[in-house]
């Protein structure tokens, strides 16, 4: 249900987030604890992780700021070595912003036109374990793209849109 029906823009979504948005924290709780049953599930690796990726935008459309959405993140996605750790965002509505200044692992980007614009910086960077597919960079205006090849493993898994993204002057 969470991987098909709870879309950001999806009816059960809407109707939910005034409920999310006056109880976030215990939502948080709740969620985290959520997620990781479903990583436990004997379903299609697909299926949970676009499960965990629904959850989470519809976390984010509750958080009023960058720094409440990093906090919440950390609280859900923070492992003992201190990482992003099985970190799913798919499909994410156009306008979603992040600030990823975290260290990633074992997690998937895919289909998120404002990736390389999210905020990026000398901390932020995806491991080897990490797959990004359909990084895009159709941008109709010129914008600085914060992300640089030092934020990426140099074999990461994924389809190579995000190499040729990433343009040497920062900008497309």
């Amino acid at each position: 249900m969470f991987s098909e029906s709870l879309d950001y823009n999806s009816q059960i979504s809407i109707n939910i987030l005034p409920q999310i948005k006056d109880e976030l924290e215990s939502f948080i709780s709740n969620i985290k604890i959520l997620i990781g049953q479903i990583k436990n599930l004997p379903t299609i690796k697909s299926k949970k992780e676009k499960a965990i990726s629904n959850l989470f935008i519809l976390l984010c459309q509750c958080c009023n700021d960058d720094l409440s959405i990093k906090k919440m993140m950390t609280n859900i996605f923070l492992d003992d070595f201190g990482n992003i750790n099985n970190f799913y965002l798919l499909s994410p509505f156009k306008s979603m912003d992040l600030r990823l200044d975290l260290y990633f692992s074992n997690s998937t980007i895919e289909d998120y036109d404002n990736f390389l614009i999210c905020g990026f910086n000398g901390n932020t960077f995806f491991d080897e374990t990490c797959t990004i597919n359909k990084a895009s960079n159709n941008f109709s205006k010129k914008v600085l793209i914060t992300a640089i090849s030092d934020n990426f493993d140099s074999v990461i898994k994924g389809d190579y849109t995000l190499l040729k993204c990433i343009h040497p002057t920062n900008y497309i």
